[in-house]
């Protein structure tokens, strides 16, 4: 009874998620179409002074912007007790606002600075309201999203639907310190397709600050210009082979690392039906993409930095399927896809006509939608309950 109850629950909580998703989606689909590639193109280099400030269409699309923000961010922030470290986070804001007592060792070495400074300045605005903290955390990961997606993004409402597809947003529920660097970082991203590696860097200083896993995106500014071309996908696939080949040393290596112990508990369970699969998804996008990688790198030269990252997001989906626990590091680098898929389903309308794109469009959203589902229903989301405002 109690596992019929939780399905309708969880049922009904995904018609309730899939609602509002939709809804934010749909307001940036109907702006996409009133800015012209022209201004996109300025936008994405950064050359927003060149736009006529006082021409509608800006205020149109930054009004579109902040309400389909504002209705993902409601959601978020008006939940109550989902994630199942949604206790512990509470602990930690108690403790760490003023003026209780330092917290415990355990709390310390589970929590990253960064994170606990944003806890202790909402402690002195209301140490006892720990709905500020998981309210304002997810302001910062969503405002930081919809950021990147607005100045990297050649398809808003596309962006916006893999974001969601890819189940981040849920994720955002019960791993916030974690959503929260990966959006820091997924923004840093921007700053890499400008060629400004020291401010890439700042930035994924400041997502190390709020988890410490944030650091292996530094690794980004080696390889972000690295030419998509058959030595480098034969050296990528090297890797991958020897990673396998070589798993003990590299287990090694991630177990000296914060949080490597995770490798010897439940997490580091190999083999999972979801990762294989979520393993084969990633592979199929993958090569997709690398299909039509040297008409969208011509076009858009910027993206050659997002191809790089969905290569080494592969090879850390591989090493997943050897401890479950490696999956959480693909994080960082599968926000990539969100900005490169409509860079090339846009290549790809330059290979088919009209209608023949209209319904490939349909059916890539209809996979995702697919993929969502079944990301939905094989992980540990919980029926959404709101908080009590009255």
């Amino acid at each position: 009874v109690r596992t019929v109850r939780f399905m309708d629950e969880s049922f009904t909580t995904l018609i309730l998620y899939l609602t509002v998703e939709s809804v934010a989606i749909y307001i940036l689909f109907c702006v996409d179409s009133t800015v012209s590639e022209k201004k996109r193109l300025l936008i994405q280099q950064g050359k927003t002074s060149a736009i006529r400030p006082r021409e509608t269409i800006i205020m149109q699309r930054h009004i579109c912007f902040v309400a389909s923000f504002f209705i993902l961010f409601a959601l978020s922030a008006l939940r109550d007790n989902i994630g199942w470290d949604y206790g512990e986070y509470i602990g930690v804001y108690y403790y760490t606002s003023p003026p209780s007592a330092p917290f415990s060792f355990r709390l310390n070495a589970w929590l990253a600075p960064g994170f606990v400074f944003i806890c202790k300045m909402l402690g002195y605005i209301d140490p006892r309201n720990y709905y500020l903290m998981f309210a304002t955390v997810a302001f910062l990961t969503l405002r930081l999203i919809f950021k990147a997606i607005y100045k990297m993004s050649c398809d808003w409402a596309m962006s916006l639907y893999l974001f969601v597809s890819f189940c981040i947003y849920y994720q955002s529920f019960n791993q916030i310190r974690q959503v929260l660097a990966l959006s820091v970082t997924t923004y840093a991203m921007y700053f890499l397709t400008q060629n400004n590696v020291k401010k890439y860097l700042f930035y994924v200083f400041i997502a190390f600050l709020c988890h410490n896993s944030a650091i292996i995106m530094a690794g980004m500014c080696i390889i972000y210009k690295w030419r998509i071309n058959v030595w480098n996908l034969l050296m990528y696939l090297g890797i991958c082979v020897l990673s396998q080949i070589g798993y003990i040393i590299v287990a090694r290596i991630l177990g000296s690392l914060p949080y490597g112990g995770y490798l010897n508990s439940g997490y580091g369970e190999a083999g999972k039906l979801a990762t294989i699969l979520k393993s084969g998804a990633e592979f199929v996008m993958l090569i997709g993409c690398l299909i039509f990688s040297k008409r969208t790198i011509k076009r858009s030269p910027h993206t050659v930095v997002f191809y790089n990252a969905v290569l080494v997001c592969f090879i850390f989906r591989v090493l997943s399927m050897r401890a479950f626990i490696i999956s959480r590091l693909t994080l960082y680098f599968q926000p990539a896809y969100f900005f490169l898929m409509p860079e090339v389903l846009k290549s790809a309308g330059e290979c088919f006509d009209r209608i023949s794109m209209r319904l490939l469009k349909l059916f890539f959203v209809f996979m995702f939608l697919i993929y969502h589902i079944f990301y939905y229903f094989n992980s540990w989301y919980q029926p959404y309950k709101m908080i009590n405002l009255f």
